[in-house]
């Protein structure tokens, strides 16, 4: 599975309740690998939680030539017979079936293909097919020392098979938390000496109010599916100072474009100026960044592969400084405010620095007189007192624009999140 020569004993997939190493989990996969291509489907989903399971049938799947899409366990019924029918699926296993290990006669895949759904945090999702081989081409080789991954995203999104595809190509260890909860991953991470943590922005403004998080001991943070603020990297620079700190910018159509290590947000220039034959190049039309990637989807579910090769908007708008490009917000959650366009993530950024605040989201509410105008959902920070909160949110605003300033503030108990990324439909 990992095409390395391994110690017997070297440990592929980690719970709370045992671990699995790569031997005994080739061994179940090709198994797993023989029964579906006995059963002849072409093309299945998989609705099952992040465990061993999953991983095992999702694999299972890809070696036998199997298109596999792994979907969300939150998908309601009607939400899930909706996706099948018109994604043309066979049928959906929800658990693993009964094999023989030593059931082993099947015929490995040639251009073995992943079914992902779009995150769907600001639309409907879409389907995108994937070769397996672009997903491991994306992955940077490192001559690194084992390492432990924190599997803090979801196994059915892209930057969950990222980390997965990461662990396989350097034969190192996924540990899976009990649950998706925050609290459940941080206690994994404890346990099991997390080595490297890849998670979103969000998921660490709530795991940075848990206790157990001073008891990590990272290497190395990897942050992605949102932008990264500076208050963010400085908060983690601070509690993990031997931590290497890296945000990778991707998108599951175009795959992981590019990783920045320099403590930074955004991204430096010079990725403007890659030569033509670059694995991934940048430019910028219209204030909208495009990306043209060489190891991206082969094509949406709907059409026939390769028909999506050459440049392609990201619906990420961005500024230009004279060293970096920083991001402002996507072109589809613009407000509109009296005819002047605001950027909701260039709120967010303003506001979140502030230590009343643990996380908040800003979005257009309808207006009679503007159009909209710039509302706030606000998670306070453990302790903080609402009225103290609302009047120091109101006072930083005002080093705002006018038309930029929040005229309604919510205060919640939480934010609607999926895959640890905040909801923005």
């Amino acid at each position: 599975m990992s095409g390395q020569d391994l110690p017997a004993d070297t440990v592929f997939l980690q719970t709370s309740e045992r671990g699995w190493s790569y031997a005994a989990s080739d061994a179940l996969i090709a198994s797993l690998a023989s029964h579906l291509q006995q059963q002849q489907v072409r093309r299945i989903a998989i609705q099952m939680p992040d465990q061993p399971e999953l991983v095992f049938l999702l694999l299972a799947a890809v070696v036998a030539g199997v298109e596999v899409l792994p979907v969300s366990v939150d998908y309601e019924p009607e939400q899930l017979n909706s996706l099948l029918d018109r994604s043309g699926i066979d049928s959906c296993w929800r658990a693993l079936p009964a094999v023989s290990e030593d059931q082993t006669d099947f015929v490995p895949a040639q251009e073995p293909k992943l079914l992902l759904l779009t995150s769907g945090t600001s639309g409907p999702p879409k389907c995108v097919r994937y070769l397996w081989r672009d997903l491991m081409a994306q992955v940077h080789k490192t001559e690194s020392s084992h390492a432990r991954w924190l599997l803090a995203y979801r196994l059915n999104h892209f930057a969950g098979i990222q980390v997965l595809c990461h662990v396989l190509v350097h034969a190192q260890t996924l540990l899976l938390p009990d649950s998706s909860a925050t609290a459940d991953a941080i206690a994994t991470a404890v346990r099991f000496e997390a080595t490297h943590i890849s998670a979103s922005p969000t998921f660490w403004r709530y795991a940075l109010a848990l206790p157990g998080v001073q008891e990590i001991h990272p290497h190395q943070i990897t942050l992605g599916s949102e932008v990264v603020s500076e208050d963010l990297l400085a908060r983690l620079r601070a509690l993990y100072p031997g931590a290497r700190l890296v945000h990778i910018y991707a998108t599951t159509e175009l795959g992981s474009c590019v990783s920045v290590a320099d403590g930074m947000a955004g991204l430096p220039i010079r990725v403007l100026q890659r030569q033509p034959d670059a694995a991934v190049q940048f430019k910028v039309d219209d204030g909208e960044l495009w990306v043209r990637a060489l190891h991206g989807m082969v094509s949406y579910l709907d059409q026939s592969d390769n028909t999506t090769l050459g440049w392609r908007p990201t619906g990420d708008l961005v500024e230009l400084t004279e060293e970096r490009i920083l991001f402002v917000g996507r072109r589809t959650e613009v407000i509109n405010v009296g005819g002047i366009k605001v950027n909701p993530q260039q709120v967010e950024q303003h506001l979140q620095s502030l230590p009343e605040v643990q996380l908040l989201r800003a979005y257009g509410r309808e207006n009679p007189i503007t159009g909209q105008i710039v509302a706030l959902d606000v998670v306070l920070s453990p302790g903080i007192d609402v009225a103290l909160a609302e009047d120091r949110i109101f006072e930083a605003a005002l080093d705002l624009p006018r038309h930029s300033r929040p005229r309604s503030v919510n205060f919640v108990d939480s934010l609607s999140m999926t895959n640890n990324k905040l909801e923005r439909r």
